[in-house]
């Protein structure tokens, strides 16, 4: 892997972290919580979001637009 794709990597992998804390942390998990949604129901609700079509966005620096065939690539 050349310096540049390395670097790229990185970045990537530095904003995949800073997405999913914001996502785990985020409000809406803990009024689900308080209506009942809680275990395995919380889990699926999180899980059919990341699947959303459209979930995954177009990167900034880039052309075109990821799907979720991109994600699954990567996963």
């Amino acid at each position: 892997m050349d310096a540049g794709r390395g670097r790229r990597v990185d970045r990537l992998r530095a904003e995949r972290r800073e997405t999913a804390t914001v996502v785990h942390c985020h409000k809406h998990w803990e009024t689900c919580k308080t209506n009942g949604v809680q275990g395995a129901a919380l889990v699926a609700a999180r899980l059919a979001l990341k699947r959303a079509e459209g979930a995954v966005l177009a990167p900034a620096d880039g052309p075109g637009s990821l799907g979720q065939d991109d994600v699954r690539t990567v996963a």
